[in-house]
């Protein structure tokens, strides 16, 4: 369960407000623990609260990851499932997020994601093939933004990649050579079979992953350096109207 909250009225009219987190998170566990102290509950909401895992932001912060276009916040707002939404506060969220939002700073994002999660789960003697999924999914998304961004310059509101696996490989299989789609197709059918197996690595796999992360990086920066350049112009222009308003 992802979620956006905010404090009463008073904590943010405050001149100095007290200190409080700007997060929650739950899990199962630590729900469990607290339930059992007080009474037993019973064996069905036993076993949905077994499932939960509750995470949500303070809306400052919220509104903060929004503008550095963090990706984490804009999954939770792509999820077709809404428990409850007050005030249209989501949809008004998501317009802001497809008008401003950077693709620079989400395949940023997805890249950094794709390099952890390489040095944690990869970079072992035997890997366990469901965690090649950690690290396809943001390489996945790279290749979906970049994409996007050469044959969509304008962003709309359908403009963010699936959630679904499937929807995403195959927004980007022309990108993909035959074999790495292929390994990647098996590795989504052992996921939904649970088939979470160990085994040797996937040369051809990790070498589409280093080529991909190398073009994302070519990609961010030629992009900072578009800013860069806007940026000097914008500039020149303010110090030009100043010289001669």
């Amino acid at each position: 369960v992802k979620f956006i909250y905010v404090h009463r009225l008073q904590w943010y009219l405050c001149v100095d407000p007290p200190s409080r987190p700007d997060y929650i998170c739950e899990s199962s566990s630590s729900l469990s623990s607290s339930s059992s102290s007080s009474s037993s509950p019973s064996s069905s909401s036993s076993s949905i609260q077994n499932n939960l895992d509750i995470n949500g932001w303070e809306l400052r912060k919220a509104m903060t990851l929004c503008k550095k276009s963090n990706a984490n916040l804009f999954e939770w707002m792509m999820s077709p499932i809404v428990y409850f939404d007050c005030f249209s506060f989501g949809d008004r969220l998501r317009n802001i997020i497809f008008s401003f939002y950077s693709r620079r700073g989400l395949v940023h994002h997805w890249r950094s994601l794709a390099q952890n999660n390489i040095r944690a789960y990869i970079n072992v003697h035997d890997v366990l093939y469901k965690q090649y999924l950690y690290v396809i999914r943001p390489v996945l998304c790279i290749l979906w933004a970049m994409k996007a961004d050469k044959n969509q310059p304008t962003r709309t509101r359908s403009d963010f990649p699936s959630l679904h696996m499937e929807t995403l490989l195959s927004s980007v299989t022309d990108n993909l050579s035959d074999s790495v789609r292929d390994i990647i197709s098996n590795l989504i059918e052992k996921k939904k079979i649970g088939a979470y197996l160990e085994g040797r690595h996937s040369l051809d796999l990790e070498k589409w992953f280093a080529k991909v992360l190398d073009e994302a990086t070519a990609y961010c920066d030629l992009k900072q350096q578009s800013i860069s350049v806007k940026q000097t112009i914008a500039d020149d222009k303010h110090n030009l109207e100043l010289i001669h308003p």
